[in-house]
């Protein structure tokens, strides 16, 4: 799909903004020429908006940075549109080379941190990737107003968005979830997660 939206619709309004331009050139009214150059813009835009899409559908990067640089920048992006303070801290050691697993912990980061974002109201942020001898270790914490667990039990399991989608990315790479929260009224007991996965290094 992502190929697909990249060889034919973007290359199409590419086509169209290269089509505008030739317009515009050939225009002498000066208010022909400012509609052209609204919709080349328009144009533009929504390619920018594709590309994005592209982006998610498609995450190359990640195995081409490797993931602790694509988490990196992950939480360069994410501190630019937050209000806490964001840490991490990846192990200098880390590697890992199962590319479905490698996605889906960049995905389970992005989305701890979106919800830290809409609903967290903490002021701290704090992200840990370890590799040990058997096992990888991804441990999240902030300082929030934390979770009802009751909620969470209630959500719907076939949701692809929020705690549904995490857990769901979680089980399918064969990890594990604890998550220690209580939310009583205004008291500020935050949220800690930690998700283990096995190492299989093969024989």
């Amino acid at each position: 799909m992502s190929r697909d939206l990249h060889d034919t619709i973007i290359q199409e309004m590419l086509a169209l903004a290269r089509d505008v331009d030739i317009k515009s050139a050939g225009c002498a009214d000066p208010f022909v020429i400012d509609m052209l150059s609204e919709i080349r813009v328009g144009i533009l835009n929504n390619i920018k908006t594709l590309r994005e899409i592209i982006h998610d559908l498609h995450p190359e990067f990640i195995h081409k940075m490797g993931l602790p640089l694509a988490l990196n920048q992950l939480c360069i992006q994410v501190q630019k549109q937050s209000s806490f303070a964001l840490h991490m801290h990846i192990d200098q050691y880390f590697t890992i080379f199962d590319r479905e697993l490698e996605i889906n912990m960049y995905r389970i980061v992005q989305e701890l941190l979106n919800n830290a974002i809409k609903h967290s109201q903490a002021e701290h942020v704090s992200l840990i990737l370890a590799e040990e001898s058997t096992k990888y270790v991804l441990i999240y914490d902030d300082d929030g107003i934390g979770i009802d667990k009751d909620v969470l039990k209630h959500q719907p399991h076939f949701s692809t968005m929020g705690w549904p989608g995490l857990n769901g990315r979680v089980a399918i790479t064969g990890g594990q979830l604890n998550m220690d929260s209580l939310k009583t009224g205004n008291e500020r007991k935050g949220l800690h997660i930690e998700i283990v996965w096995p190492i299989n290094r093969g024989l």
